[in-house]
């Protein structure tokens, strides 16, 4: 039972991963395509279409880095490089990253940041990453003229962060796997 379990959790997630992968390629086909059909001459969108090409290849390199870190972790190949992380800034380029997609659907994204100016012993890519997935999928899930916070305090000796949205949220048979 164990192993079928594995088994279907990895079927889900190749599932998820290609659709996951499909999405900013057919993007960036659709914007290459109408941009050599004509619209490359059209100097009112053309730099627009070449915008939202790059940002598509970026979120595809993105989702390949994250595979990457999956499959290290996996292996036990994973090391982290600890450093000094001030969460302010790493929320705020976040918080910027995400601005755009945010506004697309009219959903408010803000930061709460504590009084106190909160540096944690973290590597900071991993950080990075966490804060991307989180509100990334909070944007995802928060229907339109949504909100979506993100706030972080000091926990004793650790640091909380916290990314709450007006979406449905995860549904108890899913939150097992996750958490």
């Amino acid at each position: 039972t164990q192993l079928r379990r594995l088994e279907s959790l990895r079927q889900e997630f190749v599932a998820n991963v290609s659709h996951e992968l499909k999405t900013p390629l057919s993007s960036i086909k659709a914007y290459s395509e109408t941009l050599r059909e004509g619209a490359i001459n059209d100097q009112s969108n053309n730099l627009k279409f070449v915008k939202r090409i790059e940002d598509q290849a970026d979120r595809l390199n993105q989702l390949i880095i994250d595979l990457i870190s999956v499959a290290r972790i996996e292996s036990g190949e994973q090391s982290f490089d600890l450093e000094d992380v001030p969460l302010n800034d790493a929320v705020q380029l976040c918080i910027n990253d995400h601005l755009a997609a945010a506004e697309a659907k009219s959903i408010r994204l803000t930061a709460e940041a504590p009084s106190e100016t909160l540096v944690v012993l973290a590597d900071a890519e991993a950080v990075r990453q966490i804060l991307e997935n989180l509100v990334n999928n909070a944007i995802k899930y928060t229907p339109v003229d949504g909100e979506v916070t993100v706030r972080w305090c000091r926990d004793g000796e650790h640091a909380l962060i916290e990314v709450c949205d007006t979406g449905l949220g995860i549904g108890k048979g899913h939150q097992s796997r996750l958490f």
